[in-house]
């Protein structure tokens, strides 16, 4: 089981050592055994006034060096000579309220060979701090997007063109003779992009999904955690939580190398047999998946993971999903399907990756009006990359930045010119000899969608 926390003003919770379970995961998350997942809603629990707060100055190991003068809190410790930990409040997905607050500091370890296991609790330096906060606080990044941008420009001006083009191609896959199919490598990621180590460019490193870290192979099944669906997370009506549920997602992708979590996916329902509903997190209301994807992307991209939300556009259906053809007006666009991915502009999304279906006769990674609504309309900054396999021509001119997984799309996609073995080699639309022939200035703003 996963117990997580409510947030809101709650009475404190019992601490996990009365209950004879091990404390772990930012006292929000505690393994207490192997089954299903148990949500506690803030709703279903008695609600408590929030606390004024618990000044710092007031504790025993107190000093004016204990945290920078910036500092707004910090888990305090009673120990001598360790370290408190300095907060900026609230902490990365933690509810609201000082008593859950209390409970994330009460659950944070100190150094091994400390005289007790875990800090004391929370405090304040300034007692309005707590009950002042907003309830929702928007992660502030390192970076705008145009200071990534501008920042992104100057690295062009350096790179060659051989590594810009291995940045708009996955690698990582092989043709495989057992199965007559592509396989990734062993131990690589669904998706991966070469580190351009002279530059300090790193590999980015993708991988499914929303719902967890995919276990691609067996040895990798006891490693990871089976998540609820994004739709039974939709059914909790709930953006706090959505935002702790992607915080504590990252963690786990981040432990196990991740640095793009291929999701997530926001598509409002249409057809009531689409195989994937399950993991779509809008249902059928765009109101409700726009707030939800929001506070979801801004909860994954507060631990450094990058999102990228999908599946751009009016990907509704599994069956014949590389044939289809949605068609809708302009004004059913806008007003139904586009806003999760509004939301997900609004909230700084890093990516966002266009789907197998045509969309009114022409496939959706080529479709150059599809694209600008989403770059140039809604103001996108990131970078498209392809849904795997579903390119059918080399599309840098109508916006597609990349191409996943890099290899195989001549001989898989439905515009095939061969077939395997004779094309294993004629790796993608987007090998260096297809991007040469293409526009610099079309290169160019791939790639600086890419690094920004």
């Amino acid at each position: 089981l996963k117990l997580i926390w409510a947030q809101g003003c709650v009475p404190p919770p019992i601490p996990f050592h009365q209950l004879g379970l091990p404390r772990q995961h930012a006292g929000h998350m505690t393994a207490i055994g192997k089954g299903g997942i148990l949500l506690i809603l803030a709703s279903a629990l008695p609600r408590a006034r929030c606390f004024e707060g618990y000044p710092c100055s007031e504790k025993p190991t107190f000093s004016e060096l204990s945290c920078p003068v910036a500092t707004r809190a910090a888990c305090w410790t009673r120990v001598p000579n360790v370290a408190w930990q300095c907060l900026d409040v609230p902490p990365v997905g933690v509810g609201e309220g000082e008593a859950v607050w209390d409970g994330f500091c009460k659950a944070q370890p100190l150094p091994a060979g400390s005289s007790q296991a875990y800090f004391d609790g929370i405090c304040t330096f300034g007692e309005e701090v707590l009950t002042k906060t907003p309830r929702r606080r928007r992660h502030k990044y390192k970076l705008t997007w145009e200071q990534a941008r501008e920042k992104a420009q100057r690295m062009i001006q350096r790179m060659t063109p051989a590594e810009k083009y291995s940045l708009m191609q996955g690698q990582g896959w092989e043709w495989s003779e057992a199965s007559g199919w592509w396989d990734i490598k062993k131990w690589w990621y669904v998706g991966n992009t070469p580190a351009i180590e002279r530059l300090g460019i790193p590999n980015l490193n993708m991988q499914d999904s929303a719902g967890g870290f995919r276990p691609y192979w067996h040895e990798l099944v006891d490693t990871v955690t089976s998540w609820p669906s994004q739709l039974s997370l939709a059914a909790c009506w709930d953006p706090d939580l959505v935002r702790l549920y992607s915080s504590a997602l990252a963690d786990e992708f981040k432990s196990k190398g991740a640095n793009v979590v291929l999701g997530p996916s926001v598509n409002v329902h249409r057809v009531a047999r689409n195989g994937r509903n399950f993991e779509y997190l809008s249902g059928e209301d765009p109101y409700l998946g726009a707030k939800l994807t929001e506070t979801w992307v801004e909860g994954m991209q507060s631990k450094g993971v990058m999102a990228v939300v999908k599946h751009w556009i009016f990907n509704e259906q599994e069956t014949q999903r590389n044939k289809e053809n949605s068609e809708v007006d302009e004004k059913t666009s806008w007003e139904v399907y586009y806003p999760p991915f509004e939301a997900a502009v609004k909230a700084g999304v890093a990516a966002a990756m266009c789907s197998y279906n045509k969309v009114n006769g022409e496939y959706s990674c080529h479709s150059a009006e599809q694209l600008t609504n989403l770059k140039q309309v809604m103001g996108f900054q990131g970078f498209v990359q392809s849904d795997w396999w579903a390119l059918h021509d080399i599309s840098v001119k109508e916006g597609c930045d990349q191409d996943m997984p890099g290899i195989g799309d001549a001989g898989i996609g439905m515009t095939a010119k061969c077939s395997p073995p004779k094309c294993i080699n004629n790796a993608t639309w987007y090998s260096p000899e297809m991007l040469s022939k293409q526009p610099q200035e079309y290169i160019d703003e791939s790639v600086t969608r890419i690094l920004s």
